[in-house]
């Protein structure tokens, strides 16, 4: 169920970003990177997908809090 919500949320956010909605994109970028982040680290145990799937999901809520503070 996580693997495809966060994939779910992943897609929304390429779409969103396609359409240059702006935050949004960001914020259903974080929740995906952030579910699949529990998915490799619960799921898999696999330290590579919980690093670049940490790693996205920082840089996503990075965006949004740069957006927040503007």
């Amino acid at each position: 169920m996580l693997r495809w919500s966060g994939t779910a949320f992943y897609m929304v956010s390429m779409i969103l970003t396609t359409l240059n909605i702006f935050p949004l994109n960001l914020v259903f970028g974080f929740i995906g990177g952030f579910l699949w982040c529990l998915v490799g680290w619960i799921s898999y145990n696999d330290k590579a997908l919980v690093i670049v799937e940490a790693a996205s999901a920082i840089i996503y809520l990075s965006g949004i809090v740069l957006w927040a503070i503007k």
